[in-house]
């Protein structure tokens, strides 16, 4: 269609061929391809010109729109690869929500004209929702003795440690405490999300390796707000994220002797090349993060 173009303009195969940097033959064979796929002849050859016939003039007035659509798109795709244009899909967790806020700040500031979108939700949802294609990044967490499924088609990269303390009312015998041993919490009433949660297989899994069996109250939810507020209420003690702790009346807070805790991570789908704006978000929140934790992140499947 670009030769059939400049055939065109110029009126002759020799005027195309020099516009193109192609050879007149080269130009006549392209010809000759076009008319065999469109069916109808496109050019009447005359001995030193080209006149294009009606259908010749009504593909070539095609030509004009589609190729600027091309050359769109390659403008696109550059902007795109240049971080001047397109979108980045974040997913992320209330308890991260400093964490977040302050890449995508760092993000922003270096690429304004990228479109970010945030959605809250847990780890399950967003790594489904990376492998629906509807999220391109998402923080997650992953708590001790709660692994995640391996999942071949979502690459898990951790950013941080942030370990659990123990809330417990502060009229509680131990709440002057600085630390705690889970073996001096025997016969506590612990606080879990529900049946087969993250949070009760960690309080399961942590009384357990101190030697007893925890007695779980459901409290049936995901806000470590609320938790606190139930631990203030005198109903039962919480381990509770640092970065969820927030400083509530009522609620003192310990660190076991034998941490305990979760990772935070950045999850993404694997294999491929992925786009430049989600190579630099996940920089991004490696370099927010080790501010926070001077471990090193490491990658896996």
């Amino acid at each position: 269609m670009r030769v059939l173009r400049e055939v065109a303009v110029h009126g002759t195969i020799a005027g195309a061929a020099a516009a193109l940097d192609f050879t007149p033959s080269a130009v006549s064979q392209q010809l000759a391809v076009l008319e065999r796929e469109a069916g109808v002849a496109l050019v009447d050859r005359g001995p030193s010109s080209v006149v294009l016939t009606e259908a010749g003039r009504t593909l070539v007035d095609h030509a004009e729109i589609v190729l600027a659509q091309l050359a769109k798109a390659e403008a696109d795709l550059r902007s795109i690869g240049g971080l001047r244009s397109g979108r980045l899909r974040v997913g992320s967790f209330s308890s991260v929500a400093e964490l977040t806020s302050r890449a995508l700040h760092s993000f922003h500031m270096r690429y304004p004209d990228v479109e970010l979108t945030v959605t809250e939700s847990d780890t399950q949802d967003s790594l489904a929702r990376i492998q629906r294609g509807e999220l391109d990044v998402a923080l997650v967490y992953i708590y001790d003795y709660a692994p995640l499924d391996v999942i071949q088609t979502i690459e898990i990269r951790e950013l941080m440690r942030d370990p659990v303390v123990v809330a417990v009312p502060d009229t509680h015998p131990l709440a002057a405490r600085a630390s705690v041993s889970l073996t001096e919490l025997t016969g506590e009433h612990w606080l879990v999300e529900g049946p087969g949660s993250v949070c009760q297989r960690l309080v399961q899994g942590a009384c357990r390796k101190a030697g007893f069996e925890p007695k779980v109250h459901l409290a049936s939810t995901t806000d470590y707000r609320i938790a606190q507020a139930l631990v203030a209420a005198k109903i039962g003690i919480a381990f509770i994220p640092r970065l969820a702790q927030q400083a509530h009346a009522g609620v003192a807070y310990l660190t076991p002797d034998d941490p305990v805790g979760r990772t935070i991570a950045v999850a993404y789908r694997a294999g491929g090349r992925r786009s430049r704006a989600v190579t630099t978000m996940i920089d991004i929140l490696q370099q927010t993060a080790a501010r926070a934790d001077p471990g090193h992140p490491q990658t896996h499947r």
